[in-house]
């Protein structure tokens, strides 16, 4: 058999037994390792949820496939799922375009403040 072939089937195989853990719609990603020691981490990332960035894990045997252990999101810690919370935040994604219109705007007031402190300053001094 063409070793890539057996490859694909061997990716596919792990891909369809993530689908069959989490039946939730989303993108899944496979990282695969550098080293012989760890294991090929499947990340499911769950589109379903208003709050983006919710994403399961599931990990598999480098050599055979085996399924090793799953971690769902529910299982994280507190810290874990405020840490993933940063970036939605920080790109005003967190809950979709309206706080993405406010993220916009919020910033574009904040590039404002230097620029009107300048002028304001630049006021004071010619009072003088």
């Amino acid at each position: 058999m063409d070793p890539k072939l057996d490859k694909t089937f061997f990716y596919q195989n792990i891909l369809s037994k993530t689908e069959n853990i989490y039946k939730y719609k989303g993108d899944t990603q496979i990282r695969i390792p550098s080293d012989t020691i760890n294991s090929i981490m499947v990340i499911k990332l769950n589109l379903e949820k208003s709050i983006p960035n919710i994403s399961s894990m599931a990990y598999f045997d480098k050599y055979t496939g085996k399924l090793l252990k799953i971690k769902p999101y529910e299982s994280f810690s507190n810290g874990d799922k405020v840490r993933r919370l940063i970036y939605p935040i920080h790109t005003g994604s967190i809950y979709g375009y309206p706080t993405k219109i406010l993220a916009f705007l919020v910033c574009l007031f904040a590039a404002t403040l230097p620029i009107t402190g300048l002028l304001i300053w630049l006021g004071r001094k010619k009072k003088k």
